[in-house]
């Protein structure tokens, strides 16, 4: 009973040293949308005095399965990050501008961040060593975007979203920038766009000062225009001699209900008057395009 006790004690004070390896500067626990500096102490390891550059063989749990979002690959002091020597055997490693951006991250909740440190050879390292991170995490499930932009011809549009964290509050934005609505302390957000403007919406989810953002831009077309392509427009890119700060783009496009057009002219975010016009009798699709500087490229 007595070396029972003492080997159930000595466990316990060989694992609170082994984490005590690995602490939050801060000493308070982030979340993954925070910055935040790693602390290790080498004291008691193979890694005690080192002379040289320690690095980090450094992962998160994500959602659940550890060792997720590896920087670089073992022994490779190229891609695997350096720690900093503060004094000692106590070194420093920063994960900025967050943790999630630090681990190249988008979606997915994080609650650890799993580090093996390293010497220089890969000779001797410590154990593997794991810190909680506090999960906060929103995902946009609907509308379903392409490349950001969600094209419809619908009438309404759902917006719905999820989170991992606590209770947050949601804040939707229209293209203007004016609250469309708000829901606090929510488990997640829905809500249904009617007769949807053109343009870029913002949807915020805030926990604890932590702000996390997702953007969709809403193309939906509005009625077709009928008109017949100005006389002398040629498929392409047809420039004026009489105004060099207009073109009239001309368009073939068989089986398009409807098009238009997004460049660095509108910032790639095309609103109503960005749609072009159809040719009744030729069904080509032609635009102008007004209030651009002479001898500057557009995209």
């Amino acid at each position: 009973m007595n070396m029972r006790l003492k080997l159930l004690c000595l466990f316990c004070v060989v694992s609170v040293f082994s984490y005590g390896q690995l602490s939050w500067e801060s000493g308070l626990t982030p979340y993954q949308t925070d910055t935040a500096t790693l602390r290790f102490d080498a004291t008691g390891t193979s890694l005690a005095g080192a002379t040289g550059t320690l690095y980090a063989h450094i992962g998160v749990t994500l959602n659940g399965s550890p060792w997720q979002l590896i920087r670089g690959s073992w022994a490779n002091n190229q891609t695997q990050p350096a720690l900093e020597r503060i004094s000692g055997n106590q070194y420093r490693l920063r994960l900025q501008p967050s943790i999630n951006q630090f681990f190249r991250h988008a979606v997915g909740g994080i609650s650890a961040v799993n580090l093996v440190v390293r010497n220089a050879a890969a000779s001797a390292q410590s154990a593997d060593l794991s810190l909680p991170v506090r999960v906060f995490d929103m995902s946009l499930t609907s509308p379903v975007v392409n490349n950001g932009t969600h094209f419809t011809t619908s009438t309404s549009v759902s917006v719905n979203a999820t989170h991992q964290g606590g209770g947050v509050q949601y804040t939707l934005l229209d293209p203007s920038g004016q609250i469309l609505q708000q829901l606090s302390s929510g488990t997640q957000f829905g809500f249904n766009l009617m007769n949807p403007a053109n343009g870029s919406y913002t949807l915020r989810a805030n926990l604890d000062n932590q702000t996390i953002t997702r953007r969709f831009f809403v193309v939906r077309p509005p009625t077709l225009v009928s008109a017949a392509v100005p006389t002398g427009m040629q498929d392409g890119v047809n420039y004026l001699p009489n105004d060099s700060t207009q073109v009239v783009l001309v368009l073939n496009a068989p089986g398009k209900d409807f098009v238009a057009v997004a460049g660095s002219h509108n910032n790639w975010q095309p609103t109503d008057a960005d749609f072009m016009r159809r040719d009744p009798t030729s069904g080509r699709f032609w635009i102008t395009i007004s209030n651009l500087t002479p001898n500057q490229w557009y995209a």
